[in-house]
C-alpha cells in the first residue's frame, strides 16, 4: 500500500482502506504518522490539515497547530478505544470522507472555543420577500414552480407578477386593510416556508433576513472542501474515459445541444440560455443577446441545468 501524492487516499480500494483502518487501530506509529504527519508521510492528514487550518488562518486569524489538529482529530477518531468513526465510513471516496468529517470537527471545536458562531437557521418568520427586485417574468417562474395552486397562488400572481394595485386587490377581494395585511402575510409565509424547507435554488434571489445572521464558514473554507469533492464527469463514460478533458468538453457540447433539442424538445430561447451558460459564457452576455435582465437568465438556467440533470441521468441509466 504505497501512495506518494498529494491526495494519498482518493483512490484507494476496499481491500486498502480496510487495512488502513486495522493499522490505525493496532499500529501505534502508523497512527501517529497519519494524525500528525507532515507531507513526506505516505499517509497522513497534511493535505486535509494543510487547507482547513490555512482557511481558519484568513478568516478567523486563529492558527490551529499540527499537535492541537492532531489531537483532536485523534480523539475524534479513537472515541475511548471504540475506533466507532471509521465505522460509519460508507465505502465511497475515503478521500471526501475524510475532508468531511475533520471539516465538521475542526469546525465544532471552534464553534465550542467561541471563535466562531452558529448560524441561525432561515425559516419563514425570520424571513422576508423580495420579489419586486425580479422581472415580473422571472417571478411568475419562481412562484409557478414552488406554490401549487391555490388561492395563496393566484395573490402572489396578482401582487409580484401583475403587479396590480394592492388597494385595487384589496376592493376587489372585498377585504378592509387589516384583512387584506393578513392574507397577504398568510400567502408569502407559505411561500418563505416552502422555499426554505426544500431544495428550490432561489432562495437567496427572493427572500432575505430581517437581521443579520452569524456566519460560521468562509468561501475559502468551502472552496477547500471542494477541492476534495470529486465531480462526476459523467460524459467521461459516455465518450470514453481515454478522452482528453478538451475532447471530453467538445463532445458533451454537441451531445447536450442535441440532446436538449431532439430529446426534451426545449424551444430556442431555453437551447440558447442553457447551451451558452453551460460552456461558460457570462449570464449578462446571454442577457444581452435575448435583451432580458440577468436575473431571469439566473433563474431560468437553474431551472433548466435540474430539469437537464435529472432527465439525463434517467436516459443515461436506462441505455447502460
Amino acid at each position: 500500500m504505497t501512495r506518494n501524492n498529494k491526495r494519498p487516499f482518493s483512490s484507494l480500494g476496499p481491500e486498502e482502506v480496510k487495512n488502513l483502518f486495522h493499522r490505525l487501530k493496532t499500529d501505534e506509529k502508523f497512527c501517529r504518522s497519519f494524525f500528525f504527519g507532515g507531507e513526506n508521510e505516505t499517509f497522513s492528514m497534511y493535505q486535509i490539515r494543510k487547507y482547513i487550518t490555512g482557511c481558519v488562518v484568513s478568516t478567523y486569524k486563529y492558527h490551529i497547530s499540527k499537535e492541537d489538529f492532531g489531537t483532536i482529530m485523534y480523539e475524534k477518531f479513537w472515541d475511548d478505544g471504540t475506533w466507532h468513526v471509521l465505522d460509519t465510513f460508507s465505502g465511497k471516496s475515503l478521500d471526501n470522507w475524510l475532508f468531511t468529517v475533520t471539516f465538521h470537527t475542526i469546525t465544532g471545536y471552534l464553534k465550542e472555543q467561541r471563535i466562531i458562531k452558529d448560524v441561525r437557521q432561515r425559516t419563514a418568520k425570520n424571513t422576508k420577500v423580495m420579489l419586486k427586485k425580479q422581472t415580473p417574468e422571472g417571478c411568475k417562474m419562481i412562484i409557478d414552480e414552488v406554490m401549487p395552486k391555490g388561492e395563496d397562488r393566484d395573490l402572489l400572481i396578482k401582487i409580484y407578477v401583475e403587479r396590480e394595485n394592492e388597494d385595487l386587490i384589496m376592493k376587489a377581494m372585498k377585504m378592509d386593510s387589516n384583512e387584506f395585511k393578513k392574507v397577504k402575510e398568510m400567502a408569502e409565509h407559505y411561500f418563505k416556508f416552502r422555499l426554505v424547507n426544500s431544495n428550490y435554488v432561489y432562495e437567496e434571489y427572493v427572500i432575505t433576513d430581517k437581521s443579520p445572521r452569524c456566519v460560521t464558514t468562509s468561501v475559502d473554507l468551502e472552496d477547500a472542501m471542494g477541492m476534495f469533492v470529486q465531480t462526476d464527469n459523467i460524459f467521461s463514460d459516455v465518450f470514453g474515459v481515454n478522452l482528453a478533458n478538451g475532447e471530453v468538453e467538445a463532445r458533451a457540447m454537441d451531445f447536450i445541444s442535441n440532446f436538449v433539442t431532439n430529446i426534451l424538445q426545449w424551444n430556442e430561447r431555453d437551447i440558447f440560455i442553457f447551451t451558452e451558460r453551460r460552456k461558460g459564457t457570462k449570464p449578462t452576455d446571454v442577457a444581452k443577446a435575448l435583451g432580458c435582465r440577468r436575473d431571469y437568465v439566473d433563474t431560468r438556467y437553474s431551472r433548466l441545468n435540474a430539469i437537464f440533470d435529472e432527465k439525463f441521468r434517467l436516459w443515461w441509466y436506462s441505455h447502460t
